[in-house]
């Protein structure tokens, strides 16, 4: 199956950087977090939005502001719970 031959591509070494979905497609391995929310938009309805699977996409309603406290004791606890899932 396609599947199991892209999985058997380089000995897995591949996996390092990509996953393999069920239907035998690369997909890189990221994770893109923001606390804007429309940065993380663009990825989601941009020219690569296929690339990247919706979960590991994760934004907040609200910006900082780029204000270090702010992002650090609120907004980014709130995002850090979200990000720990997708490991």
């Amino acid at each position: 199956s396609a599947v199991q031959k892209a999985r058997d591509f380089d000995s897995g070494a591949h996996e390092t950087l990509f996953e393999v979905t069920s239907f035998g497609q690369f997909v890189p391995r990221a994770v893109f977090v923001d606390s804007e929310p429309s940065v993380i938009d663009e990825v989601r309805s941009g020219l690569y939005r296929c690339l990247y699977h919706p979960q590991d996409l994760i934004s907040h309603y609200e910006d900082c502001s780029s204000n270090f406290a702010r992002g650090n004791i609120t907004v980014g606890r709130k995002l850090i719970d979200t990000v720990k899932t997708c490991f």
